[in-house]
């Protein structure tokens, strides 16, 4: 499934999960490293993003499940 979502998110995700970047922000899109401050860098977006990831994984209902997932 190369070129798909499905090709590529999984070893991405393990690269950044393994060795994390130093910066307290980082944005990735297909695969390679984007500036935060550019004109690829999606502020709203990227809002909207942690929004869901903290409603999935239920730490916008107050449930922390992790360490530095706190609302």
């Amino acid at each position: 499934m190369t070129g798909t979502a499905r090709g590529w998110a999984a070893p991405a995700a393990a690269g950044v999960l393994d060795s994390p970047p130093a910066e307290p922000l980082s944005a990735f899109a297909e695969g390679r490293r984007i500036a935060v401050h550019g004109p690829e860098f999606d502020a709203r977006a990227a809002s909207r993003l942690r929004a869901e990831t903290l409603r999935l994984t239920g730490v916008a209902a107050g449930k922390v499940v992790a360490k530095g997932l706190e609302p």
